[in-house]
């Protein structure tokens, strides 16, 4: 046995803190004695030495395995928190919080002031417009188109009769955004029509009449029409759209719960964003 080997095998075993078997020894002695050593040492080698592995399960939570010995590194790669997988994002729910969001945004800008409960712009525009001195003709720039009401169902055109449905396709969600989202363009012009109005609003006058407001009338109602009448002309035609799509959207959730009378009532807008009462 060449004797490097056997030193080779000590520095294992003192490593390994496994004590010196009894063979050895006798190896030491034959050697000296040049007699040949026996078989089962001359077949012995470092592959003869086994550890034990941890077994590793797929699936365990990190740091744990079946026999109580942790390997965190290989278990990373085998374990999936699927709780914390991104989900791939829903293009129909984002686009109904989106309509959810303009709808307030354009019933608090064009129809009614701070929430549900408050005053209606209508109501304080038609105030304005006749303490500027401007008589109602009933003609299109006094703002009719904003007469709506929640509880006034003959008026409930428009914005205000849009329903949500389960399952509604994303193009007939799109169409709703789009419409929303011109309504919204116009919130700026019912704010300078606001400014006109204040700025026109006429003094206490004496009992000769008017006199010389003739001249600030004429002017405040030029100024008012310019901008109303358009304003008043593209709200009924965004009423319009918006009425044939929610004609479109019932017919679609119809088809779509035939067998589910539950689903087919739908929920008006404004009852989801004005759940509190807010």
């Amino acid at each position: 046995m060449n004797p490097f080997n056997s030193i080779t095998v000590y520095k294992v075993f003192d490593i390994l803190h496994i004590s010196t078997p009894s063979w050895t020894l006798k190896t030491k002695r034959h050697k000296y004695n040049e007699e040949s050593p026996p078989r089962e040492a001359t077949s012995f080698s470092l592959n003869d030495i086994s550890v034990p592995e941890p077994k590793i399960r797929v699936g365990l939570p990190t740091g744990v395995t079946t026999n109580g010995i942790n390997n965190t590194d290989i278990n990373n790669v085998n374990y999936v928190n699927y709780n914390h997988v991104r989900q791939p994002p829903d293009p129909c729910k984002e686009l109904e919080e989106r309509i959810l969001w303009l709808w307030k945004k354009v019933w608090l800008g064009l129809y009614q002031v701070d929430d549900m409960n408050g005053p209606y712009h209508y109501e304080r525009i038609e105030a304005l417009y006749l303490g500027a001195g401007l008589t109602r003709t009933y003609r299109v720039g006094e703002l009719k188109v904003l007469n709506r009401h929640f509880f006034e169902y003959s008026r409930n055109h428009g914005i205000l009769g849009l329903k949500l449905y389960k399952d509604l396709s994303s193009q007939k969600l799109q169409s709703v955004v789009e419409i929303l989202e011109a309504y919204e363009k116009e919130i700026p012009n019912l704010e300078r029509l606001y400014t006109i109005l204040r700025e026109g609003q006429l003094a206490l006058y004496e009992e000769d009449g008017f006199g010389g407001y003739n001249a600030q009338i004429h002017q405040t109602q030029r100024k008012y029409l310019s901008i109303a009448e358009p304003l008043e002309k593209r709200l009924l035609h965004y009423d319009a759209r918006m009425d044939v799509l929610i004609m479109d959207m019932h017919d679609e959730a119809m088809r779509l719960h035939a067998f589910n009378p539950g689903l087919r009532k739908g929920l008006h807008v404004h009852q989801r964003v004005f759940a509190n009462g807010v």
